[in-house]
């Protein structure tokens, strides 16, 4: 929808109050004539900000700020339901103009589970006056929190606020950069050349936010790999300081044929394998390899 610039009301309303039948007073609608209706923008669903933009901070070769939602949120102020502008009649033309002082503020809920570092984000623009046909708009901030968020629209005339509607938005969860660990685990006693699927002991993840991930999102987002060392001579822990395999990348992992010829402590674990998500080592299971 296309919206119309900002205009004066009173400039509109001096233009519209001329027609052939000669002139006639505008009738400025009562405040409680008055309703708010959203147009366009509600609903939307996008990631949790970008860090790596900043809070819809500009760039020189931009002309649109960081970190929106795509779609501009808009509302309209209606009289009875109408637009205020001239409509006409059988007895001439009859005017339903916006009282003076007519605004509209934008705000984000604070929702329950947001923190300072986790929110709902903000209106680009906390309030605006109405166009000629009763438009305004504005545009939201992406917040930090992954969960539904809501922005209420409030009308306000000569600084009393009348009635307001709400705008809604959805946060989903970024790429996750840790790992939740849980799952059926990994298993304690393999033979060469076995497949073990890291997948199987990692339940979910984490976004920079913190906020939870599901396991296939996690999985796509997260680099993971393993090497292997020989377990201690108590089969319980991993040695220090042994030279360990050469890496393997990705979530499936191939159990070399070197380390079944390790020694075995108690329990007749004699490797450790030591996985790595994200770059970081998270988790190290000693292992009976045969």
């Amino acid at each position: 929808m296309l919206i119309r610039p900002l205009a004066p009301l009173l400039a509109a309303a001096v233009l519209a109050a001329c027609s052939d039948s000669g002139s006639t007073d505008p009738d400025i609608a009562d405040p409680d004539q008055l309703d708010l209706v959203i147009v366009s923008g509600d609903g939307q669903v996008a990631p949790v900000a970008d860090p790596l933009a900043g809070s819809a901070a500009f760039s020189p070769a931009q002309t649109t700020p960081d970190n929106l939602l795509p779609e501009p949120l808009v509302a309209r102020i209606t009289v009875d339901g109408a637009e205020p502008s001239a409509a006409v009649a059988a007895g001439g033309p009859s005017f339903a103009l916006l009282p003076a002082n007519t605004s509209v503020t934008f705000r984000v809920v604070d929702h329950p589970e947001a923190t300072a570092e986790r929110h709902c984000g903000a209106s680009f623009v906390d309030g605006a006056i109405p166009d000629d046909s009763g438009y305004v708009t504005t545009f939201w901030e992406r917040g930090t929190l992954a969960a539904t968020c809501t922005m209420e629209v409030r009308l306000v005339v000569d600084g009393e606020p009348r009635v307001d509607t709400v705008f809604t938005a959805t946060f989903q969860p970024g790429p996750a950069v840790d790992v939740i660990f849980g799952g059926p685990g990994i298993p304690r006693d393999v033979q060469v050349g076995d497949t073990i699927h890291l997948t199987d002991m990692v339940e979910g993840g984490r976004d920079q936010y913190g906020n939870i991930t599901d396991q296939a999102s996690t999985v796509a987002s997260i680099v993971a790999s393993a090497y292997w060392t020989p377990a201690d001579d108590t089969g319980i822990a991993c040695k220090e300081g042994y030279p360990p395999t050469s890496p393997s990348e990705g979530w499936n992992v191939i159990v070399p044929a070197e380390v079944a010829a390790w020694p075995t402590g108690r329990d007749s674990y004699n490797a450790c394998l030591n996985m790595s998500f994200a770059g970081r080592l998270r988790a190290r299971t000693p292992m009976h390899v045969h």
